[in-house]
């Protein structure tokens, strides 16, 4: 067993960690979107003397792109997502694949414990020591 075997669910798991933080700085991004307001005047058809004036959100961004930036984040959030779920299924594959891997050829239980502790669950060293006394 090679150490780049060992290390592809640890490699998973920081992937995952760094896309969660990535999807939380975009949802704390559309957080502080402030709506853009303008005044405007309506005429009802109805009533073509009386003009009311309202303040209605404009949500359509500067430059005459017709996209919204809330819309823009939020297609990133779910690209994100869908990019974590399928990291996440992948993580568990692998170690899924590295569990039976390490039980097959290791025989001692304390080496099991120790690859599994650190490799799977990603445990540093000090723990595992204070796990396995």
């Amino acid at each position: 067993m090679t150490f780049e075997e060992l290390n592809i669910v640890r490699e998973l798991k920081k992937q995952i960690r760094d896309e969660e933080q990535k999807i939380q700085a975009l949802r704390d991004c559309a957080e502080t979107i402030t709506p853009k307001y303008s005044r405007e005047t309506l005429t009802n058809s109805q009533y073509p003397k009386t003009k009311k004036s309202y303040t209605t959100l404009d949500t359509s961004p500067p430059g005459g792109n017709n996209n919204s930036r809330v819309e823009s984040f939020s297609v990133l959030i779910i690209d994100g997502e869908k990019k974590l779920s399928a990291l996440k299924s992948k993580a568990d594959d692998e170690a899924e694949k590295l569990i039976r891997k390490i039980q097959t050829e290791f025989e001692k239980a304390i080496e099991q414990t120790i690859l599994l502790y650190r490799y799977v669950l990603c445990k540093p060293f000090r723990d595992i020591s204070r796990q396995t006394k």
